[in-house]
């Protein structure tokens, strides 16, 4: 009986593991797709996406913060200390950087490429962590990026040459414009790097739950969001001439939505999308582990790419690969695959020397994703409490000193 016992249980536990890997892939894929539907309908408002989709997870967390201080009595000291709460803030002032630059760029980058450029976070993470934190990696990752960079290069450097923009006569500068939000695009998977570095530097011997923290990073974003929005009106930086015409911008966005289903599907979609992906990643990682989780994201970008060119998801916006795009996804692909190889063979050898040769920390996750907020929870602690009682009063009886709260953005 106990035997028959232990295989009903290992068979429940491989059930609900590949459910929520399922999940994450799914969800992961969706946020994409939804994202990049969002720029065909409401490109012309981006602020009004921002806006809407930063309010939405703030009220959001703030109900799971109040269920949360409810069921449970409050969260320990620990993690309500100034210091900490403060990183909180600066993760969601880069986050509210990282989703202006996608926000605005989304209308004029295919979905493919989006899911590309995405993957720059993982070099962009790595030099970062080599210059702040003087990380070290493995060869195999060093090699990994250097092969990510290179299939980003080959996508964009066609692009970049004075033959490439005037062999399509009719819109020249729109190929001119779409390399430059292409650009912007990239750049603004800067932010999530700092943020990946400075997470791993100030979090990675504190006990955090992630709940808590993404209810103070997402409301740090609304308000930088929001302080920012006059920006939209200055000349050659904004959309909008004045502060009458984005106002009315927004009006007309909000009509749009409430007057178009489609359009206000396809923001309640991406607002869900985003949610679940990061609460499926975060129960893939106390569930199965953080090395787990992040191999399942490798697959979000082939997944994504595919699902961008299929009519039946994509309708009349579905994309067309061309011989360029399909070299620079494989070899992008392939480096993300050693990255992450590498990422978990270095974890044996760290193991290995742990005892002997303290080595640097290393934001080790970069997942690549589109979501405003970025789940960040790696379960080092290994609690044996549900997920929203991490760092709670009911885990003060049963609490150790094992482990924490790791990076694992740099991650839609």
């Amino acid at each position: 009986m106990t035997e028959v016992a232990g295989t009903r249980f290992q068979f429940s536990t491989l059930a609900l593991q590949l459910s929520l890997s399922g999940g994450l892939l799914v969800s992961n894929v969706g946020q994409r797709l939804s994202f990049k539907s969002l720029g065909y309908m409401l490109g012309p408002f981006p602020y009004f996406v921002l806006l809407s989709i930063s309010f939405a997870f703030v009220v959001v967390f703030a109900v799971t913060y109040i269920f949360i201080v409810c069921s449970t009595g409050g969260w320990l000291p620990e993690v309500k200390k100034y210091s900490t709460l403060g990183t909180f803030w600066v993760i969601g002032v880069l986050n509210a950087l990282q989703g202006l630059g996608m926000v605005f760029a989304n209308p004029h980058v295919p979905g493919y490429l989006q899911a590309l450029l995405q993957q720059a976070v993982i070099p962009m993470t790595l030099i970062t962590s080599l210059l702040v934190l003087r990380s070290r990696y493995s060869l195999q990752q060093y090699a990994a990026v250097l092969v990510i960079i290179s299939g980003i290069l080959l996508q964009l450097l066609p692009d970049m040459q004075p033959d490439a923009q005037s062999a399509s006569t009719a819109l020249p500068a729109g190929q001119s414009l779409s390399l430059l939000w292409s650009l912007v695009f990239l750049a603004a998977q800067v932010p999530v790097s700092c943020a990946a570095v400075l997470q791993e530097y100030a979090f990675a011997t504190v006990h955090l739950n992630v709940f808590h923290m993404m209810f103070w990073a997402s409301t740090a974003q609304f308000i930088t969001l929001a302080v920012m929005a006059p920006l939209d009106t200055v000349p050659h930086v904004g959309d909008s001439t004045s502060q009458q015409s984005f106002l009315a911008k927004m009006g007309t966005a909000w009509h749009i939505v409430s007057s178009d289903g489609a359009a206000a599907w396809a923001l309640f979609m991406c607002i869900a999308t985003m949610l679940l992906s990061q609460l499926t990643q975060a129960l893939v990682v106390k569930q199965c582990s953080a090395t787990y989780a992040v191999l399942c994201m490798a697959l979000v970008l082939p997944s994504s790419t595919i699902a961008f060119t299929l009519p039946v998801l994509m309708g009349s916006h579905a994309e067309v690969l061309g011989p360029t795009a399909l070299a620079a996804l494989c070899v992008v692909f392939l480096g993300v695959v050693l990255y992450r190889v590498g990422d978990r063979a270095g974890d044996s050898s760290s193991a290995a020397r742990k005892a002997n040769t303290p080595t640097p920390p290393f934001p080790r996750i970069c997942s690549a994703g589109v979501g405003i907020i970025q789940s960040e929870y790696s379960n080092a602690k290994r609690s044996s409490r549900p997920l929203w009682e991490e760092q709670t009063l009911c885990e003060a009886d049963t609490r150790d000193d094992s482990g924490g709260f790791l990076p694992l953005s740099g991650g839609s």
